[in-house]
């Protein structure tokens, strides 16, 4: 994956209910048609809270992983 995919990757927060009407909040970071990542909180304070982590940690592994390629 090049480093432009990296940085054009899509951010989208979005909410869902189960059967049993709890809310669950879910941030999905797309790098592209097949690399996405989703990651679920039971609120949107911890969601927020974690997305500089959540961020940080996707980009630093595709960047680990390209380099593992390329070299």
């Amino acid at each position: 994956m090049s480093q432009d995919n990296i940085l054009d990757g899509n951010l989208k927060i979005s909410s869902l209910d189960d059967e049993q009407g709890r809310r669950y909040y879910s941030i999905q970071l797309s790098f592209s048609e097949n690399d996405v990542v989703a990651v679920y909180r039971n609120s949107i304070d911890e969601l927020v809270n974690e997305l500089p982590q959540i961020i940080g940690s996707a980009i630093q592994a595709r960047i680990i992983s390209d380099d593992m390629v390329t070299h």
